[in-house]
């Protein structure tokens, strides 16, 4: 059902219904136009005198179903007919009558001027009423097929920019949901590194965290994957395309799932091709997609079963091929699978299902890299097998293999400023653990003081501070020192392109999406404070 409409928007209405009926009759000499007038209206056709082309050219701009002109009025100025006729809209061909002229002495047929222009129906005068006003009633049947095609294509438009209203909202509450999710999870994923460097030979605990880092990672992946399945829809991830191997992102893609593999006792088998397979990717998007197949056999086959993750070469294209002996696709299924949000109805514990958009981001993510992924099953009960097809790459690779940043067991002086204190808290003892020496400040006016007074190496700030938030710490920090050497490491909730960009603009030289990897962390201080490092986010 449409929305109710204002009496504004109902005048409005009638004022443009009331223009679009009416004929526009240009006929400046004797009594023609009266005449012309006097027999449209007997046939209940609102007409309006215009007296000279140009007016009526301008009334047709507001509004009109047909222009009726006399062939003597085109001869002065025919252009501004011209124009108006060769810059309608595109739904819009206005129906022009032409009376043409009883006199032969006319220079030049201004009627054959605009005759090429656009929808012209010409009728030689003495005119039979019976002929004329045929004539006009086939013009306003022909202009309200094109009014009705005015209304589908505003009414598209209007859903259009609904949709991009609604696409809008759907991002704005995703990117606050993931803060949300986000925040509660750094500590807890903190407090588990810390579990892990104090009491690494605690049997006792051992299971548990690794219950708690596998759930964590899985929280953490949809997350993501919300978030990325929104961007991909607007067109706003940025692929970095180089030469990938594609056995090394296979392997990593596996080492990514070997907690998950375990914990469910799979038997996996890798089938890797004997050459190399050179792709053109975005290593960690293709890591993504690989990843996210090998995820959905892991949460559709029953704990002891088997997964096979094949690579191959099809001529110019690199096959990844993984096929598991879960509980399959109904055929009905296979054209909705990567749909965003489908669900392959099963008998598993719904806590596997997931969200449905793991899938529908591997379908997008393959389109943007030149490829294609397929679904294919026997049958419920006889497990699926994915395909994900991408070109290879013409040539051997320019680039050398991947290089990871490393800690080097560099101390560092380091402050963190966050009003969590649980992430403040949890950061300041898995950094201490690291060996650094750390200072905690609870908001952003103490952080600011702090960071002016004692210059630490690296500043790890919340940008998302009550008060002076973290944006603004870190452009007062640098307007009152411009000399300021500590490298300052923005946390935040939110991870989207525009909150990157934002942070650097700030005076940040990284970028950390929370819950904060210790790995990472270690390698970004390390990177940061490394003598060899470069003035810029890594």
């Amino acid at each position: 059902m449409g929305r109710l409409l204002s009496p504004d928007e109902y005048a409005r209405l009638d004022e443009r219904a009331r223009l679009d009926e009416r004929a526009l009759v240009v006929a400046p000499f004797g009594y023609d136009a009266d005449v012309i007038c006097k027999v449209l209206a007997g046939e209940n056709i609102t007409a309006q005198k215009c007296n000279t082309l140009p007016q009526a050219c301008h009334e047709a701009r507001r509004g009109a179903a047909v222009l009726i002109v006399v062939e003597e009025a085109l001869a002065s100025d025919s252009r501004t007919l011209s124009e108006l006729l060769t810059h309608q809209p595109a739904w819009s061909d206005l129906p022009v009558v032409v009376l043409l002229s009883t006199t032969h002495k006319m220079k030049g047929k201004p009627s054959e001027r605009i005759n090429n222009d656009g929808n012209i129906t010409l009728l030689e005068r003495p005119l039979h009423i019976h002929t004329f006003t045929s004539a006009i009633r086939a013009a306003l049947r022909a202009r309200e097929r094109q009014y009705q095609v005015r209304e589908l294509l505003e009414q598209r438009e209007s859903d259009l920019r609904q949709r991009e209203r609604d696409v809008r909202a759907r991002d704005e509450f995703l990117a606050m949901l993931a803060h949300e999710l986000r925040n509660p999870l750094a500590p807890i994923r903190n407090a588990l590194h810390i579990m892990k460097l104090a009491s690494p030979a605690d049997k006792r605990t051992a299971r548990p965290r690794e219950i708690i880092e596998r759930q964590i990672a899985h929280m953490v992946r949809i997350i993501d994957d919300l978030i990325d399945v929104s961007r991909v829809e607007r067109g706003k991830v940025q692929l970095c395309f180089e030469a990938v191997e594609l056995s090394n992102a296979v392997s990593h893609a596996v080492e990514s799932c070997r907690a998950s593999i375990q914990a469910r006792n799979h038997q996996l088998e890798l089938a890797l091709n004997i050459e190399p397979l050179w792709i053109d990717a975005d290593p960690t998007r293709l890591e993504q997609m690989i990843s996210n197949i090998l995820n959905n056999a892991l949460k559709y086959t029953a704990p002891g079963g088997c997964i096979r993750v094949e690579i191959r070469r099809e001529r110019s294209q690199g096959i990844v091929a993984i096929r598991d002996n879960g509980l399959g696709i109904a055929n009905d299924m296979l054209e909705k699978v990567f749909d965003i949000f489908a669900q392959v109805r099963t008998s598993l514990d719904r806590s596997e299902g997931g969200l449905g958009i793991g899938l529908s981001l591997v379908k997008k993510l393959a389109e943007l890299h030149g490829g294609t992924v397929s679904a294919t099953s026997p049958g419920l009960g006889q497990g699926s097998t994915f395909t994900l097809v991408l070109p290879l790459r013409p040539g051997a690779p320019t680039t050398a293999a991947d290089v990871h940043h490393r800690p080097t067991g560099i101390t560092c002086r380091i402050l963190v400023v966050e009003d969590n204190d649980d992430n403040r808290e949890s950061l300041q003892m898995m950094l201490s653990l690291f060996g650094h020496s750390v200072d905690v400040a609870p908001d952003g006016e103490i952080g600011l003081r702090e960071l002016l007074e004692k210059e630490p190496d690296v500043a790890l700030i919340d940008v998302g501070l009550p008060g002076l938030d973290g944006y603004s710490l870190a452009q007062r920090a640098l307007s009152t020192n411009p000399a300021l050497k500590t490298k300052l490491i923005a946390l935040s909730g939110y991870g989207q392109p525009e909150d990157q960009r934002r942070a650097l603009q700030s005076g940040f030289v990284n970028h950390i999406t929370k819950p904060v990897d210790a790995d990472t962390l270690a390698n970004i201080i390390t990177a940061c404070t490394n003598p060899m490092s470069r003035d810029q986010p890594s």
